[in-house]
């Protein structure tokens, strides 16, 4: 196994790319926190409410998405460069762990 191996940075950037499919599949109306903490725990990644409302901040803050975090629970939509993103039309930066396409 290779010494350099970050699992933590790895789930991150995990995280990410579930963010942003996620939200891709709620389009056009998209969806609270909730239901990507379920799919995120669904993968199976352990993490919580904190956590990822961190990794959503990262993902606004790389424009692939919208947040309105007004009430209790935060709603998050995918933007037209998130849309491109999980389309491939994009360049993933680092930071986004999507997978080679097919």
């Amino acid at each position: 196994m290779p010494d350099n191996l970050d699992i933590h940075r790895a789930e991150r950037e995990f995280l990410r790319w579930i963010i942003i499919t996620a939200l891709w599949h709620a389009r056009p109306y998209g969806c609270h926190e909730r239901i990507i903490l379920r799919a995120a725990q669904d993968m199976p990644l352990q993490i919580t409410t904190d956590q990822l409302r961190q990794e959503m901040d990262y993902v606004e803050e790389s424009g692939f998405c919208k947040i309105d975090k007004s009430g209790e629970l935060w709603h998050a939509k995918i933007t037209p460069k998130g849309t491109d993103l999980v389309d491939y039309r994009e360049d993933c930066p680092k930071g986004i762990a999507r997978p080679p396409k097919w």
